[in-house]
């Protein structure tokens, strides 16, 4: 969980809470994945990294933990890391459309991240790229690409509400499924 804002004493209790969160749901036998939930065995590793810098303090946690037997992938194939991208599996000008996603999803949730309601034509800009960016997706990742997405119509409805608390928590849980499904596709 990586952090670039200031330590203030309510960030700082968002991130024991989500702490909290993720050792309730180990110890239930359960993780929240790219918005899927996973049943996972009591084979569990855990590592933890403590050092200083200056005047920083750095925590590197890495948890590891098998899937449950019983547990069905959302997703065909392993949940193993394997590279599937190959040149000119997407059709072309598939590139530019997730730059231009990249981009305008770097626009909304900076927006929301300074408790800001994110401009209605990029969302909308979003929702379309999206759409066709979502249409061209491998098959074992489109399953983590809707979940996703669903996160971000979630996170952005609650901005668009004026609960940025909430959609700031979203956006913590739409990084985590990003980097899940990176780790395990990219």
């Amino acid at each position: 969980m990586k952090d670039k804002t200031s330590g203030s004493a309510s960030r700082l209790k968002q991130v024991a809470e989500e702490l909290h969160r993720l050792a309730d749901n180990l110890g239930a036998g359960s993780v929240k994945i790219g918005g899927v939930e996973l049943s996972i065995s009591e084979s569990v590793t855990l590592k933890v990294k403590q050092k200083m810098t200056g005047k920083k303090v750095i925590f590197d946690l890495k948890i590891q933990a098998l899937l449950a037997e019983d547990e069905i992938l959302p997703v065909s194939g392993s949940p193993k890391k394997t590279k599937t991208r190959t040149k000119n599996k997407r059709p072309y000008g598939v590139k530019a459309e997730k730059k231009k996603y990249t981009a305008l999803w770097r626009q909304i949730s900076s927006a929301i991240k300074k408790g800001e309601c994110p401009d209605a034509l990029a969302v909308a800009d979003l929702e379309e790229v999206s759409k066709e960016y979502g249409a061209v997706a491998p098959p074992e990742w489109a399953g983590l690409w809707l979940a996703c997405e669903a996160l971000i119509g979630r996170c952005v409805g609650l901005a668009q509400a004026g609960d940025f608390t909430a959609a700031q928590q979203v956006l913590i849980e739409i990084g985590l499924a990003k980097k899940s499904c990176h780790n395990l596709y990219k």
